[in-house]
């Protein structure tokens, strides 16, 4: 894998942590990569989640890193399962519905991945881990990339050439967010 530099954090301005509505934050590389996603992945395909889970709810964190297979769900199947509130256009809903493999708690801010490594979703939230029935739900990357493109366009010492839209119609006041701009 390939190693990077955190330099910046910057929450969405309107993420709701009751609702987990907009779980999404940017960060800032010190050095430069590349992604275009702007796909979704398809019901029913298999995707995988990366993270440093804890192997139950209340276990200790891993120190190794995990790589679990799940399935992307319908939203009518995760409406039925769910008492939570989900978001379609924002969210993707995804599990084993037999259970025995899930995100879990320590997994949060982890890539949900396709085929060719292309980035889907962010680990966001879900009930419990592993249980049957009860899928979890993963910030819809796709959904975002206005926003992204338009914090990069500001944000970035040497924004991409096309950056002009964005910085015609914001200034860097637009993606402030009621949690602050965090330099590690």
């Amino acid at each position: 894998g390939e190693r990077n530099t955190v330099a910046e954090l910057n929450a969405h301005p309107q993420y709701d942590s009751a609702s987990q509505e907009n779980d999404i934050m940017l960060v800032k590389l010190a050095t430069h990569t590349h992604n275009t996603n702007d796909s979704l992945p398809l019901l029913g395909k298999q995707v995988k989640l990366i993270g440093f889970k804890r192997t139950t709810v209340t276990g200790n964190v891993s120190r190794e890193l995990f790589v679990v297979d799940v399935n992307v769900l319908d939203w009518r199947t995760c409406d039925i399962l769910t008492s939570t509130p989900t978001f379609e256009d924002s969210q993707v809903c995804a599990g084993v519905l037999a259970g025995g493999r899930d995100s879990c708690s320590g997994d949060s801010g982890g890539p949900l991945l396709g085929a060719g490594n292309v980035q889907y979703g962010i680990t966001s939230f879900g009930v419990g881990c592993a249980q049957p029935n009860q899928p979890a739900f993963y910030t819809r990357v796709s959904h975002y990339n206005t926003w992204i493109r338009e914090v990069v366009c500001i944000l970035a010492s040497e924004p991409p050439d096309d950056c002009r839209f964005a910085t015609e119609t914001m200034s860097p006041s637009d993606v402030q967010s009621e949690s602050p701009t965090i330099s590690p």
